[in-house]
Order: structure tokens, then sequence, then C-alpha cells
């Protein structure tokens, strides 16, 4: 069901109910469940700020801010866009082909309307078919049933500070098993068998086998390497990001998962070949073996005082965004990063600890903590540490 009021000086809003199955991708879970949602575009509220709220009580998620600064689409919308053709056949909602009118807007969305020529509609210039440009996602559409909306179908299904939460886009413990069970519906592949998944794009192959990255990826040092890569990633429409230092381990090892289901086998074959440091350190032994490590160097921290065990947190932490960054960007497809577009990841650490002056990894550093670090995670941690930002080795100089 879709719902649209656009008043000038009044309520600007629609609202696309997805009563059987919640659009793909909305979160990471949602092909693998049927379970409905509410998506409400809200603009030109003083009491409301403009953005894209997402309802999905199946979920436990009365409403979140899915997207902020987008709101109802405005009538005229189309005048940004480039008219490049007509009789263009497009199936609407129930099939139909419909002869259409094509346009093409700003960053690849494009919109197909009913045409002149038409035999099934007579209203010229009726929506018919919106595909976004990031993702590829289409909407179709039907017969609208045009008559008064009362703003009441408009209003947000929670409180204002419940909706104003950041969705997440994170899966339950449970979910992960979801995950892996069902990763052939993005991959097209085999269950739990990325190397069996759909081809790569031949640009992510030819990605994979350049080994020296290109001048604008690298930097002098490891934080001046941090900071350029921490620009693009700011940069990316299909990433959201949030400094190392808030990031919990247990965060960033839930992200990991999800991101180590979704990889594609043929990167890490090529990686392994060139015995590249984007390899994984897994080997054959799977997400079992990333896990078990994870939870030895946890176990390593909580027996530790309190002081060596913040440090030796907050060091492993910033091994794991780096480690989490080059997973996302070096073993996930195009098409895959495309139908997760929104997923927060994090931005890089731009402390080495091993070669920053005075850095907690030192040789020096290690040795005078040594009698206090009875577990011995300082040193465990700084050896991950080491493993997990193997990218500075190309990316960095020095």
């Amino acid at each position: 069901m879709f719902y649209y009021k656009f008043v000038e000086n009044g309520t600007q809003a629609q609202v696309v109910d997805y009563q059987e199955h919640c659009f793909p991708f909305v979160n990471v879970r949602s092909p693998f469940e049927s379970k409905p949602c509410k998506l409400y575009f809200i603009g030109g509220n003083k009491d409301v700020p403009t953005g894209i709220y997402l309802s999905q009580p199946a979920h436990d998620n009365p409403c979140c801010k899915f997207v902020s600064g987008v709101g109802a689409v405005p009538p005229n919308f189309l005048r940004a866009y480039t008219y490049k053709g007509t009789n263009v056949s497009q199936p609407d909602f129930y099939g139909n082909s419909v002869s259409t009118e094509e346009w093409h807007g700003p960053e690849n969305f494009k919109y197909w309307t009913v045409g002149h020529f038409d035999k099934l509609y007579s209203n010229w210039g009726h929506d018919i078919v919106f595909q976004d440009g990031p993702t590829g996602v289409t909407w179709r559409w039907g017969n609208f049933d045009v008559t008064d909306q009362d703003d009441s179908i408009f209003a947000l299904p929670a409180d204002l500070k419940t909706c104003s939460n950041t969705c997440s886009k994170f899966l339950s413990s449970s979910e992960h098993t979801a995950l892996g069970e069902h990763v052939d519906m993005i991959h097209s592949g085999r269950v739990g068998r990325p190397e069996q998944a759909k081809a790569p794009l031949a640009s992510d192959v030819a990605r994979a086998k350049t080994k020296v990255p290109r001048k604008q990826f690298k930097g002098k040092t490891f934080p001046h390497m941090s900071a350029k890569l921490n620009a693009i990633l700011q940069r990316d429409p299909l990433v959201e990001t949030r400094k190392c230092s808030e990031w919990s381990l247990d965060e960033l090892h839930q992200l990991q998962t999800q991101l180590f289901q979704l990889r594609h086998g043929a990167f890490e074959s090529i990686y392994r070949s060139a015995k590249d440091n984007r390899r994984l350190r897994a080997g054959t032994g799977g997400l079992a073996v990333v896990q078990r490590e994870w939870e030895e160097l946890k176990g390593a921290i909580s027996a530790s005082g309190s002081t060596i065990a913040t440090l030796a947190h907050d060091i492993l932490r910033d091994g794991h965004c780096h480690e989490a960054v080059m997973w996302y960007v070096h073993h996930l497809t195009t098409d895959v990063k495309a139908a997760i577009k929104g997923i927060e990841i994090p931005l890089l650490s731009e402390k080495h600890h091993s070669k920053d002056e005075n850095g907690p990894c030192t040789k020096l550093a290690l040795s005078r903590r040594l009698l206090a670090d009875s577990a011995k995670a300082l040193q465990k941690v700084c050896t991950a540490h080491a493993t997990k930002t193997g990218c500075a080795a190309c990316h960095a100089d020095s």
C-alpha cells in the first residue's frame, strides 16, 4: 500500500506499507523472513526532523530513523530528470506490460511513467516504475486511488524519542545462524559455500588481483593512511560510519560475523595464492576459528587488572576496526555492498600502538608492564593488532 500527501505549507509525507514482506535489505535479516514493515517519509514538519522512519514490530522495532534528511518526493521531482525515450515497455505492479516514457535522474535514479500510446492506462504521466540509483532496487506501481488522505495515516507509530534512534543494521545471535543458512539468497549460490556463489564482477576481480593500491589510497605514515581512507569511507554513499573509539568489541564481533558470512570465496582464493595480506587468517577453519580467537583474547583481557584490561581492550578494538573495514572493502562483491546499503562500519583508528612514540605495543612498553600483565593480555592483543592492521604494509609508506 502506498499513501502520499504533499500540501504546500502543510503535510508533506508518504507511507509505504509492506503488508507481507519488508523491502529487501532494510537490514540484513529482511530477505530471510516474511515480516511486514512500514516506511514513513516525513518532511516539512516543524515537530519531526525530515527523514525516512522504519516501523517493523515483528522485529521488536516500533520505530527508528532509517535515513536522515530525506522526506517525501515532491510532485515536480521529474524536473531534475532527463527524458530518455518513449514507448519503452515496463511491467506494472500487476505484471502488465505498459508503454512508458523513460527518465534518468541524478546518481543513476530512473523513472518510468505512462506514455501517450499505452492501451491500458489513459492517465499520461502516471507512475509505473521507480529504480533506486545506488542499489538498483525497483518499486512498481499500479492504479492509484486518488482521494484525500487523513493526516493520521502519516503519524509516526511511536514517540519522537523512540523514532529518533538510528535503525540497527545488525543481527541478533540467532539471526546470524539464519544468515549463514540463507546467504545464497544474496549470492545466488549454495548455502554456506561462498566459493560457489555467483561470480563477482570483472572489476571486483581486477581489484583483488591488484596488490599495490593507487596513490589516492596510500599515506606517508600509518596515521596519514588512516585519515585518507577514513575520508573515502565517509564519502561512500553505501555505508554509515562511526568513530572506532565509539565501538565495543561485541559490536565489532557482530559486524565481522555478518561480513564473514557475506564474503565471496573467489577473493580469498586470489589473496591466498598471492600471499596477499588481505587474506583471511581463519584458513580453512571458517568462522569457528575466528570466533574462538576472539573469545580467547576477550578471556585474556577479562583476566587482567582494570588498567591493563582497559588498555588491551582499546588496542584490540582498534585492530578490529581496521580488519572489519578490510573485510568489507576487499571480501564483499559490489552487488552485495549495494544490497546491504546503509550498513554501519567503523572508521579506522589512526593509532598504530607499536610504531607510535611511547605506544603500548613497543618492546619497551611491553617489558615495563610484564609483571602487571600476568595474563599476557597486552602481548596477545598487540600481536593480534599487528596482524589485523597488515593492510598498512601496502597502504602506508612507513
